[in-house]
């Protein structure tokens, strides 16, 4: 009879001293991360994203953050922020810096890239949740998950990481159905890992890796948001109808070289597309039929250039699409000059450029519809008509 009472008593215990020491940890950890007025850490920021799975990007962040308390401001957790931020940008493959900086008073937001460099200021009043939803995965979320503000606990439990024991809590924001799933380090008492998945119908998952935790005493606006921001020598416009094509030397997906001079001496059906452009996939049909239309004529020639996409990102997307047509692509190594090229071309995707024999863009169609590719077919007829062999 003793026995048989005994081992309940036994596994009730346990339970009781293990849902102790996770709230003693828990209640430690919320100590350590708001009982310094600043607090600063790293983070390494996986996001996967695409429409399906053949689309899908993968883009490494590496963010670090500043919180500063603020007891008379309530938003965001009354904190003021600075974020810095630096990527590989998925479609243009440049380096680029972002800095966020929330005062109280405004955020100001920068962008350093040889894409773009630029500054906005946007005051309190005008601030609208999207503004702050870099904040997601930080301090505020912590706490807010760590103190059920918000949140509701489905499993809390110890779990072992590389022969490390680590707090598993797995938490849903009472508004909707997002999983947080975090890693509490209990010897230090300090998160480890935040992993935030959204959406379940296509694949776009964020996990954050918290590192390198530092309490300071003091923290100040960063000089580089204080100064005057200097604009890009990169700002080329597009180019326009009355514009001549530059005279780039690229190359074609297959490896053989193409110069943009090759263009001259006749007509040419210039089509800028790209690979995450929903159009410019529905065209890809399309575009065979006009290249098997003009490829007997002698003075029109037609030819597909993707400017923004890698080689690598194209090799995968033509065996996708079964894309049999030659592809122009942009293989400029130095950075600057591929960058220039992309600002050259920016334009909406698909379109179309009508060139003269002397390279001179006449005439342009943006966008494709397979609903309408018959009124394409025919106005690109009519541009081609209108320009003389002659000029």
């Amino acid at each position: 009879m003793k026995t048989k009472f005994f081992l309940p008593i036994v596994l009730l215990t346990l339970s009781i001293s293990g849902v102790n020491a996770q709230n003693n940890t828990i209640e430690a950890t919320v100590q350590n991360l708001t009982k310094h007025p600043v607090i600063a850490f790293h983070i390494d920021q996986l996001t996967v994203q695409g429409m399906t799975e053949k689309d899908t990007l993968f883009i490494k962040n590496a963010q670090n953050f500043v919180f500063k308390k603020d007891d008379k401001e309530e938003k965001i957790g009354g904190y003021q922020v600075f974020l810095e931020s630096a990527f590989r940008h998925p479609v243009f493959n440049v380096d680029a810096v972002i800095h966020h900086f929330y005062d109280g008073d405004s955020l100001i937001f920068d962008v350093y890239s040889l894409k773009e460099v630029s500054r906005t200021i946007t005051p309190k009043e005008k601030l609208k949740p999207f503004n702050l939803s870099f904040i997601r995965g930080a301090l505020p979320t912590l706490l807010n998950i760590l103190q059920s503000k918000g949140f509701r606990t489905t499993l809390k439990k110890d779990t072992l990481l590389n022969g490390k024991t680590y707090l598993y809590i797995k938490a849903l924001p009472e508004a909707d159905t997002i999983n947080h799933e975090l890693l509490i380090d209990k010897q230090q008492n300090l998160p480890y890992f935040l992993r935030i998945t959204t959406s379940t119908f296509q694949p776009f998952i964020e996990e954050f890796t918290y590192s390198s935790f530092a309490y300071l005493d003091s923290f100040e606006k960063p000089q580089s948001m204080l100064q005057p921001i200097q604009g890009t020598t990169l700002n080329a416009p597009p180019l326009a109808v009355g514009d001549f094509v530059p005279d780039w030397d690229l190359r074609l997906l297959s490896g053989e070289s193409f110069s943009f001079r090759k263009l001259a001496g006749k007509k040419t059906i210039l089509y800028v597309s790209m690979i995450n452009c929903g159009p410019c996939q529905s065209a890809i049909p399309f575009i065979q039929e006009l290249i098997e239309k003009y490829k007997a004529d002698p003075d029109v020639q037609v030819v597909v250039f993707y400017p923004y996409d890698s080689k690598t990102n194209l090799d995968k997307y033509v065996k996708t699409k079964q894309i049999s047509y030659p592809i122009v692509y942009n293989s400029k190594e130095n950075e600057t000059e591929r960058v220039e090229i992309i600002n050259r071309m920016e334009m909406g995707m698909p379109t179309f450029l009508l060139l003269d024999k002397n390279k001179k863009i006449s005439g342009r169609i943006l966008g494709f519809n397979n609903n309408e590719k018959g009124k394409i077919e025919k106005l690109i007829e009519e541009k081609l008509n209108e320009i003389p062999l002659s000029r």
